[in-house]
């Protein structure tokens, strides 16, 4: 569970905005993040492809977030970024509800 305002970085939902940031350095895209609003109202879901990095803010007071994996876990594989990287240029929200 999160608590409104939690941020994990760079995966029916409440409400909650996906930032996808694409790591594919042979992309015309690579660099740029991707910003989407999922809810339960809108019914919206997203396909992440491989190569990219994935992170959500919860936007409820209570999110349970389902995904699927195309491999198991592994973490020699893991990276992690700070999504407040002056980089990648992800603006967050201000003031929450």
């Amino acid at each position: 569970f999160l608590k409104i305002g939690d941020h994990r970085d760079l995966h029916s939902f409440p409400t909650r905005r996906s930032s996808d940031l694409d790591l594919r350095k042979k992309s015309n895209t690579f660099g740029k993040h991707f910003k989407s609003i999922l809810s339960d109202k809108n019914a919206k879901s997203i396909f992440i492809p491989a190569g990219f990095a994935h992170g959500f803010l919860a936007l409820e007071k209570e999110n349970i977030i389902y995904y699927t994996c195309t491999n198991y876990r592994s973490a020699r594989h893991e990276i992690g970024l700070l999504w407040n990287d002056k980089d990648f240029k992800i603006k967050v929200v201000a003031n929450i509800i």
